[in-house]
């Protein structure tokens, strides 16, 4: 199988960044991690900011609630504040189909969002995920200058909110390891996951 596109989920705190960028620069294709917003936002003539704001996200409660009763009355209606840009609802979407739409032309790895779930039918997708032990990921945030508990904080809050956006918009659980053809320990030396990724794309 010769694979022309290459989908990584993650954890948060995984350097996945780092490890998507070595293999992107090692298969010589394109990157689309951050990039992805950018090329969402020129696909649907969008606002890079308020797309980023909405990237990976599902609207809360209050968030659905302003906004029909905003649709629903118009100008006249009550003084509920309209959101800027798209709602995640919308973000979702575009970003399906900018995904699609690079699969289709081959040749990039693509972080997160859901990729593996939207290329699941692309026998040319190869799907990696990226994982590490809790305190691992801790330990990484403190190293960078995070207090502990904010550390904390944030990856329980990631982890939470990607299961959720999973669930919301694939109907499946996250992470579910029959969707990915390899699942790395992050705690790898990276020139180990490097070598895995390659040397599996290629059996």
């Amino acid at each position: 199988m010769q694979y022309q596109t290459l989908t990584i989920g993650r954890e948060f705190g995984c350097a996945s960044g780092d490890f998507a960028r070595a293999l992107a620069d090692k298969l010589g294709w394109k990157l689309f991690d951050r990039e992805l917003i950018d090329e969402v936002a020129r696909a649907s003539h969008l606002d890079p900011a308020a797309c980023r704001h909405a990237d990976e996200r599902i609207d809360r409660w209050l968030h659905r609630i302003g906004q029909g009763l905003w649709n629903a009355a118009g100008e006249k209606g009550p003084a509920t504040i309209p959101v800027s840009g798209p709602d995640a609802d919308l973000m979702a979407e575009w970003t399906a189909r900018v995904i699609a739409d690079l699969a289709a032309a081959g040749g990039c790895v693509l972080v997160g969002r859901g990729g593996n779930h939207i290329l699941r039918h692309r026998p040319d997708a190869f799907h990696v995920f990226l994982y590490a032990p809790f305190s691992w990921r801790l330990r990484r945030l403190e190293a960078q200058g995070m207090a502990r508990a904010a550390a904390e904080a944030l990856l329980h809050r990631m982890d939470h909110d990607r299961v959720a956006y999973i669930r919301h918009y694939f109907q499946q659980e996250w992470p579910d390891r029959h969707g990915y053809h390899l699942l790395l320990n992050a705690t790898l030396a990276p020139e180990a996951l490097l070598a895995a990724t390659l040397a599996a794309m290629q059996a």
